[in-house]
Formats: structure tokens, C-alpha cells, sequence
């Protein structure tokens, strides 16, 4: 296979993943009253269904990212297909609140092994001048024997067990305690999850082959910033197809299809946006696209802070629009940037890096949301009776969000330029797979 129909074909199978993780988020959002309805969850649990698969994801993620450098990451990708397959299949078919929950778990697991390798492997064959335009595309694909070749720059090297274990123990603490906040328990989960992640660090520092050389963070500006944005941003914005949700369902009645046609407004925006944003930033310094889309998305969450029963369908539809294109600005000139500040032996690790980053923020964000559930609605379902407190919840998780996403300009402009010379060098332009 030549080299531009490698590129078409890799475009195409790896920009699969953009499309799988949003439409299962989605799907499940847009279905939560009912499954609230079947199976009689309150407001706390029904935050739970969507967030176990955002935290089996984010364990994973880095270890396998790793892996995915060692052992080859289109074999990764692959295997991560068919445990999406599997697992979306056992979460149709579940028939207790626990299946769905475990097979949620499952589903995270199989998108962490493409998260983690998709991006890497565009990365691995287009160019810096060519990449922005490839991350951008995120819709379309192909059957998966069209990716030949394989890509694994770090072969040889061995897998860190003792710190994708300390990894995976201090994620899960960090979210559980955020999970069960304003319980006393909490601070000890949390404070333990730290801990953890400080031992991560510690022993990532000493490690032979690490399973994330933290120099990325520690020597790379660029991309220690750009995964700073990357995680504020998600974590102001991965809420709001969940609230949103719920409250078009509950507070305006409509029905989940209705719904779901509202809601996908943004990803049609963004879908749309998300190629010309990433030829933009081959062409305009990443760090000011992607402030520019951080600042649209902040002004969008402030108009969904004023959300009140009387707010027409209009407006919501007109600012998901908004939404949507200030992502589409972010997300790809983003991950253009992070992606373009690395070695190719790091090509796995940074893809599952930003995937974390990416998944930690969707964590966050529920967390925020289930922490204000806890404080206005309690472990108790969504009734008619409770549609004030939950409009009054609503607010106060955008006005929460707004802050932090005007926060995360701040961080998107302090990663600074990229440079001419980085984005073009010949040690920065990538190869054919091995």
C-alpha cells in the first residue's frame, strides 16, 4: 500500500474512535430517565452509570497507552474494537442496574484501548504541516483490515506493572471520594488517591521504563500546558450533555428522541468546524485557536447558567451551536499541538496522556454534578416536586463550569508557541509503521 492510501486508510479506521466515544456518552445520557424509570435509580446512581465507564477508561488509558508503544498499537486498536462491540451489546441486553454497570466498565475499558492508540497512529504517519488537518476529521471509517502496517516505535521496552498499578489504585480513590462528597469518607478516598498518584510519581522518576515519562510534563512546556487546558476543559464541558439531558426530558417533557435531536446540535457543529480548525492550527500558532474556542465555550456556559423552565428551545438550540463550534475551535488544534511536541517513541504514551487528561476532566465534571445533585436533590429520584431545586442545581454547576473554563484560557495561552522550526523538523516528521 502506497503512502497517501496508508494516510486515507489509517484517517479513516483511527477517526472511528472520535465518533464511538461521543455517541455511547451520548446515547446513555439521553437514555438515563428512562433507565431511571426501569430499574428506580436516584439522581447520585444515574451519575454513576455514566462515570463508570469515564473511570474504567482513565485507568487504563496510560498503561495501555504504553503497551500500545510496545506491543504495537494497531493490534491495540483492533482488540479495543472488539471489546466495544462486546461490551456495547451486554449493555443493551442488561437486565439489572449491576450488568449495566459492569459491562459500562467493560465498554470504558475497550475505548481505552483505541483512545490510546488512535491518535497515536494518525500522529505516526502524517506529517507536522498535514497532522492538524488529520485530527480534525472526525467522522467516517473504515473496516479495520484497511490499517496495515504497524506502529511500535518503543518495541523492546518492558511494561511498568508496579506503576500502571499505583496509576490505577490513585484514579480510582480520587474518583470515588469525589463520588460519595460531602461524606467524611470521602476525604480519606481522596487524600489516599493523592497519595498514590504521589507514589506514581516517585517511582515513574526511578523506573527503567516508565509507563509515563513525567519529563513530558516537567521539560515540555507546550505539552504540560496544553494537557492542563486539555483537562479544564473537559472538565467545564462533558457535564452538559448529561444536565441537559435531564432537564429537557424532565422540566421541558420531551421525549428521548426529541431530546437527543437537541442535543445534537453541538456535535453536528463541531463535526462540521473540527477539519477547518485543525488546518487552521497548520497554519496559526495552536495556542491561539484553541484560546480563541476556550473563550467561546465559557460565554456559552454562562448563557447556560441563566437555564430556567421558561428558557425556550431556541436559545438552548443557539447556544449548543455555540458550544459547538468553540470545541471544534479547542479540541483539535489542541491535540495538534500536544501531539506535535513529541518524540515518536512517545506517540502511545501522549495519546493516552491527553485521553486522560480528556477522561479525568469528564470525571471531574460529573463529579461537580453529582456533588451538586447531592447538596440540592439528595439520594432521591428526580419528582415533579424536586424541579425547582433541580433547575437551581442546573445553574450552579454552569456558573462552576464558566469559572473553570475561563480559567482554562489562561493556561491554553501560557503553553506558548510552537514554533516554525518544531512543527517542520525532520526528527518531528513521522514514518511509515514497522
Amino acid at each position: 500500500m502506497n503512502d497517501a492510501s496508508t494516510k486515507r486508510s489509517v484517517l479513516y479506521v483511527a477517526t472511528l474512535t472520535s465518533f464511538l466515544a461521543p455517541f455511547m456518552g451520548s446515547a446513555t445520557n439521553v437514555a438515563l430517565p428512562s433507565i431511571q424509570k426501569d430499574f428506580h435509580l436516584d439522581a447520585i446512581i444515574l451519575a454513576w452509570i455514566a462515570t463508570s465507564y469515564l473511570l474504567s477508561s482513565a485507568v487504563f488509558l496510560v498503561p495501555l497507552g504504553k503497551a500500545a508503544d510496545i506491543y504495537g498499537r494497531k493490534k491495540m486498536y483492533v482488540y479495543g474494537l472488539y471489546v466495544i462491540t462486546i461490551s456495547s451489546f451486554l449493555s443493551a441486553t442488561s437486565i439489572n442496574p449491576y450488568m449495566l454497570l459492569a459491562s459500562r466498565v467493560l465498554q470504558g475499558i475497550g475505548s481505552g484501548m483505541t483512545f490510546a492508540t488512535g491518535m497515536a497512529i494518525i500522529t505516526s504517519v502524517f506529517p507536522p504541516l498535514e497532522r492538524g488537518r488529520a485530527i480534525g476529521i472526525t467522522v467516517g471509517a473504515v473496516c479495520a483490515r484497511k490499517l496495515t502496517g504497524e506502529w511500535a516505535d518503543a518495541r523492546g521496552e518492558e511494561l511498568d506493572i508496579v506503576g500502571s498499578v499505583l496509576y490505577g489504585v490513585g484514579i480510582l480513590l480520587i474518583m470515588v471520594g469525589f463520588s460519595i462528597v460531602p461524606s467524611v469518607k470521602s476525604v480519606w478516598a481522596i487524600v489516599s488517591g493523592v497519595a498514590f498518584i504521589g507514589c506514581f510519581a516517585w517511582w515513574e522518576l526511578r523506573a527503567t521504563s516508565p509507563v509515563f515519562n513525567l519529563e513530558l510534563f516537567t521539560h515540555n512546556r507546550t505539552f504540560a500546558f496544553s494537557s492542563l487546558a486539555a483537562l479544564i476543559n473537559y472538565s467545564a464541558t462533558f457535564a452538559i450533555t448529561f444536565l441537559l439531558s435531564l432537564y429537557l426530558q424532565y422540566i421541558k417533557g420531551l421525549s428521548p428522541e426529541t431530546a437527543g435531536m437537541v442535543l445534537v446540535a453541538q456535535p453536528i457543529m463541531m463535526a462540521g468546524f473540527s477539519p477547518l480548525a485543525g488546518k487552521l492550527s497548520d497554519r496559526i500558532e495552536p495556542q491561539k485557536v484553541a484560546s480563541l474556542g476556550m473563550g467561546i465555550i465559557a460565554v456559552g456556559l454562562l448563557i447556560m447558567s441563566f437555564l430556567s423552565r421558561q428558557t425556550s428551545l431556541v436559545l438552548i438550540v443557539l447556544d449548543l451551536l455555540m458550544l459547538g463550534f468553540g470545541f471544534a475551535l479547542f479540541s483539535s488544534p489542541n491535540m495538534n499541538a500536544i501531539m506535535s511536541s513529541v518524540q515518536r517513541k512517545f506517540y502511545g504514551i501522549a495519546a493516552g496522556s491527553v485521553a486522560s487528561m480528556r477522561l479525568l476532566g469528564q470525571m471531574f465534571s460529573m463529579g461537580i454534578a453529582t456533588v451538586v445533585f447531592s447538596i440540592y436533590l439528595g439520594p432521591v429520584p428526580i419528582t415533579p416536586k424536586l424541579y425547582t431545586p433541580f433547575v437551581k442545581s442546573l445553574n450552579t454547576a454552569f456558573i462552576i463550569f464558566t469559572v473553570l473554563c475561563a480559567a482554562g484560557i489562561f493556561a491554553s495561552l501560557a503553553r506558548g508557541k510552537l514554533g516554525t522550526n518544531n512543527r517542520s523538523s525532520p526528527k518531528a516528521a513521522s514514518g511509515t509503521g514497522t
